[in-house]
């Protein structure tokens, strides 16, 4: 059974203001004056300030905001099941998407909790050791969110304080790079309070909120607080390695493993019904990511596929024995000779008709389940991993002309792969078009493609490359989301993002 921080529900810390009537006290009414007393109130409270990352219809690691932050990319193709997510693919979405709509709501819930944990933690009479812990974690709530934010959406409004007030909530948006030192500030402070070691599984870490300010670094292109924050992690008091085995990070035996920097929990907890409901009490602690993924033939969705474009890209270098790249193997199903598929040979599981398709093998139990789709997936989301440290300071040591500290973190990924390690001979664009080359394998559909394409400067380029119908429609406003058409109506002092 996987031990894991569970994230209930609060109807009081989500929904309720501090309204008072006549100036007296409900005992049947919690309100936050009556709620925040306690370690044990203050640790629901954290644990609901979690759930917005898993929430089923908008949460950033769960299903629909994996699906838009996966579908954008040059790296799948997209069946047309779901009219939001495919406009999204196609480059067609508008403000009043509802899986953007979503995750913009799903980011500032979590910002809301943990401003307001913020806020009570400060004026209560809890132990110095206690109101650190909840401080540093609602830190790192806050920070991830509002990277999450400036990273789809660009320019976003900055909210700080937890007022429900109707005269509070009109705001107009910060620019990017003041959400960048907002996320800067909250990490850094939450870096110093959080412990080395999880309290519980699941919960952030020191470690963790370093290499999210570490990606923010990179994001921001400031190679060398990059390195100064990210290099700390390869080495003691911390503990992080890649795997053995590049499966492992994919499956449930080997949940928190020694690569796991921050893992978004699931469980077969909650009601099986209402999957796209809202939050509440009984919610789904598991997701259906498998589904989307996974052969219809063997009960998937088959919504996902690997496009042929980045299995040219997965195939273009064998191993050391000869073998396809097994990040190949074990992320992708296709019909090459030995393939097993939900354990049987892929062409006796597919059909004739569909087994010219590459199918995602990632979280999908296609490796150790019989031939049964599981209906509710329990795999826990790897945020954020290692071999992302490993990446990341390779590609700055690049940029601050240390080629041969790039070249050995970029063994380090190589080695794993059992491919052939580079020398200090190669040159400096043989070293980065090698570190694009193995972000797209490493990374296949963990959400990294898009923004990494971005980042480079590559997006408008790889997209052209990827199909006549997403090259002509995408636009420069494509790189960013549109700001929600609620937001703009609710908010007046919000405006549209550029070129919408």
């Amino acid at each position: 059974m996987k031990i894991k921080i569970i994230l209930p529900f609060l109807v009081l810390f989500i929904f309720s203001g501090c309204e008072s009537y006549l100036d007296q006290v409900n005992p049947n009414k919690i309100t936050t004056e009556t709620f925040f007393q306690t370690e044990s109130d203050f640790t629901q409270a954290l644990a609901a300030t979690y759930t917005p990352l898993r929430n089923p219809n908008g949460g950033y690691y769960n299903v629909r905001s994996i699906e838009i932050r996966n579908y954008r990319g040059d790296d799948v193709v997209v069946r047309n099941d779901t009219e939001d997510q495919y406009q999204t693919y196609l480059f067609i979405n508008s403000p009043n998407n509802d899986f953007v709509a979503r995750l913009f709501e799903e980011c500032y819930s979590a910002i809301y909790r943990a401003n307001l944990l913020l806020e009570e933690i400060e004026s209560s009479e809890l132990s110095a050791d206690f109101v650190n812990e909840v401080t540093g974690e609602a830190l790192f709530l806050r920070g991830i969110n509002y990277f999450i934010l400036a990273k789809e959406f660009k320019d976003v409004p900055l909210r700080l304080t937890a007022s429900q007030a109707n005269e509070d909530f009109p705001l107009a948006k910060s620019s990017q790079a003041e959400v960048f030192a907002q996320v800067e500030s909250d990490l850094t402070k939450a870096s110093e309070l959080l412990p080395v070691e999880a309290l519980n599984q699941g919960r952030a870490t020191k470690g963790a909120a370093l290499a999210y300010l570490g990606k923010l670094y990179i994001y921001m292109e400031n190679w060398d607080k990059a390195i100064s924050t990210l290099e700390p992690l390869t080495k003691s008091p911390y503990n992080y390695s890649l795997v053995d085995d590049y499966a492992k990070n994919f499956d449930l035996e080997t949940e928190y493993n020694s690569e796991s920097i921050f893992e978004v929990t699931y469980e077969k907890v909650g009601a099986a019904t209402g999957r796209w409901g809202e939050e509440n009490s009984n919610t789904m602690m598991t997701n259906p990511i498998n589904r989307i993924f996974a052969c219809g033939d063997l009960g998937g969705w088959d919504i996902c596929n690997c496009s042929p474009k980045m299995l040219d890209i997965f195939t273009s270098e064998l191993d050391k024995d000869g073998d396809y790249d097994i990040r190949a193997r074990a992320g992708l199903a296709w019909n090459y000779p030995g393939c097993i598929y939900y354990l049987q040979p892929f062409t006796e599981g597919v059909s004739s008709s569909n087994q010219s398709k590459i199918y995602v093998r990632k979280y999908t139990y296609a490796n150790y389940f019989e031939k049964e789709i599981v209906p509710e997936s329990e795999l826990n989301v790897r945020a954020y991993r290692y071999a992302n440290v490993l990446l990341f300071l390779a590609e700055a040591e690049l940029n601050t002309n240390d080629k041969t500290k790039a070249i050995e973190y970029l063994n380090q990924i190589r080695d794993r792969a059992n491919l052939s390690l580079l020398e200090n001979s190669s040159t400096t664009d043989e070293v980065m078009a090698d570190i694009i080359k193995q972000r797209a394998i490493e990374f296949f559909c963990e959400g990294e493609r898009f923004y990494d394409l971005r980042r480079w400067g590559l997006l408008e380029t790889e997209i052209s490359n990827s199909s006549e119908e997403r090259a002509a429609n995408f636009q420069s406003k494509y790189s960013y989301f549109p700001i929600p058409s609620k937001e703009i109506q609710t908010n007046p002092l919000c405006t549209q993002a550029e070129g919408w």
